[in-house]
């Protein structure tokens, strides 16, 4: 799978912060996650260690702040 970042985020209905053309080839746990692939923050409490993952994208839901 191979798909760029601009369309997973049409799919989900999200906005991208950062670059858009960003090819994203997989997904892994947030613990997992390398540079090529996305991953999900499931609780806000994944935002204060949002750095520490080594995805390229995080979807993080909209009512996160």
């Amino acid at each position: 799978m191979e798909v760029m970042l601009s369309e997973i985020a049409d799919i989900v209905g999200g906005r991208i912060i950062g670059n858009s053309e960003t090819v994203i080839f997989g997904a892994a746990s947030f613990e997992d996650a390398k540079e090529y692939e996305i991953t999900y923050a499931c609780d806000a409490g994944f935002l204060k260690i949002i750095e520490e993952t080594g995805a390229g994208a995080v979807i993080v839901p909209l009512d996160f702040s």
